[in-house]
């Protein structure tokens, strides 16, 4: 939650399938990436593991949270 907005209800909503990138501590969302509608599984978690890596959030105490949120999965 940010300033009161629920984001994983807001991302419910959503038509558009992103990567949400998150700093726990701020509670602020740092980045967003879209994902295109046609992208299997496969490309979705490479994608994934990508941002990861960019962003440090696979190192210990990092605080940042990626996932994919919004638009309906195949």
């Amino acid at each position: 939650m940010a300033d009161g907005v629920d984001l994983d209800e807001l991302a419910s909503h959503s038509h558009i399938r992103y990567i949400c990138v998150t700093d726990v501590r701020e509670g602020e969302i740092i980045a967003r990436y879209v994902l295109e509608a046609e992208l299997d599984d496969n490309a979705v978690k490479a994608r994934c593991e990508a941002v990861i890596e960019k962003h440090g959030a696979a190192e210990p105490g990092s605080g940042i949270d990626v996932r994919v949120m919004g638009g309906t999965s195949h």
